[in-house]
């Protein structure tokens, strides 16, 4: 895992998950962080910050084990071209096996 690193957890909540404290390599691109999740062979969603949605933003997809499930040919084509983009952050949260990212995004 080359483009993030979990650091530390948050509290841990009633229903046994927590947040992720995560480091972001300077370098990393949507491409390099979205095969490091999915190389963890977990399950979960995969969302971008974006202040008029909730947690995941509009652009979200379901992963499970390496897969990623989009919900339409739209939000492939829209993953597909961002692929190149500056991760400058990230957010995790979950427990088990469930581990839910959001990405945020910066400038290329």
């Amino acid at each position: 895992m080359d483009s993030f690193k979990i650091v530390g957890y948050g509290k841990v909540r009633s229903d046994e998950t927590s947040e992720y404290i995560i480091e972001v390599s300077p370098t990393a691109t949507v491409k390099d962080v979205l095969a490091d999740i999915l190389n963890r062979k977990e399950w979960g969603v995969i969302g971008i910050k974006d202040d008029k949605e909730p947690f995941f933003g509009a652009h979200h997809f379901d992963y499970s084990h390496g897969e990623k499930e989009f919900k339409s040919h739209e939000e492939r084509m829209f993953w597909d071209k961002i692929m190149n983009q500056k991760v400058v952050a990230l957010k995790g949260s979950g427990g088990w096996s469930c581990s839910d990212y959001q990405l945020v995004l910066g400038e290329v």
